[in-house]
């Protein structure tokens, strides 16, 4: 460091110091640059840890879905019903007449049907299920085939049909529900097939009804429905073949 003196007049002067630029001041720390390691560390760390927690969400969600499956089969079986498998039944409702199964098969014999394939049909039809019963149908949230013919349910027992949005075809000939039923079946946006043959509903109930743009058929036989209430759907559905 290089000091130069300077004076003014005879009374003493200013002392300038100048600091060589080329010579760094100790006293001054030096900024600490980060490991690019440990950050990358810490930020994989934290990948990893959210990764794991995804994982562990989703196969807590599955496995759940897959027993609530399993044990709503097992119930309305022993109501005399029976279920198909997305993996035996093709989209028009018939049965492949072979299954399609997914997964390992060691793993499909230890854990079952339900871990590997959603239930999308349903046939309850003459037997033992009631209302109460109905609300096993909530675990099948694929489910697209419906059949409830000539079981003893009503009105009350469609408030767990209404809940199912994947649903096409809906057959309930033979059953106790009348016009205030088909409130729920009118929540079913993606109906294409509906039976109420041989049911109590009228020219009032089918009013529910109007808004099914996707219903391609619908059976009418021995109810109390009139040519007139016939004639006012159909206008309201014009691709539906209406039988009566």
């Amino acid at each position: 460091m290089r000091a130069t003196r300077s004076s003014s007049g005879t009374g003493g002067g200013a002392v300038e110091s100048t600091a060589d630029p080329r010579i760094h001041d100790v006293t001054t720390t030096p900024p600490i640059t980060p490991n690019p390691r440990r950050r990358w560390l810490q930020f994989s760390l934290r990948t990893l840890m959210l990764a794991s927690l995804l994982v562990a969400l989703g196969l807590g969600y599955f496995c759940d879905r897959a027993q609530s499956q399993r044990k709503a089969v097992a119930s309305l079986k022993a109501l005399g019903g029976s279920v198909e498998y997305d993996d035996e039944l093709d989209r028009s409702g018939d049965t492949l007449g072979y299954r399609q199964p997914r997964g390992p098969a060691w793993m499909r014999k230890m854990l079952g049907d339900d871990y590997f394939a959603a239930v999308i049909g349903v046939d309850l039809s003459d037997s033992r299920a009631t209302d109460v019963d109905l609300v096993h149908l909530r675990a099948f949230t694929n489910l697209w085939y419906l059949s409830l013919g000539s079981c003893r349910i009503t009105n009350r027992g469609l408030q767990n049909v209404e809940g199912l949005s994947q649903l096409e075809i809906l057959l309930l000939q033979g059953t106790r529900i009348t016009d205030a039923g088909l409130k729920h079946v009118g929540h079913l946006s993606r109906l294409r097939v509906l039976s109420l043959a041989s049911t109590q509903v009228t020219d009032r109930g089918l009013e529910h009804l109007k808004g099914l743009t996707q219903l391609r058929h619908l059976d009418l036989p021995d109810t109390q429905v009139t040519l007139a209430g016939v004639a006012q759907l159909q206008k309201a559905l014009p691709n539906c073949e209406i039988v009566r």
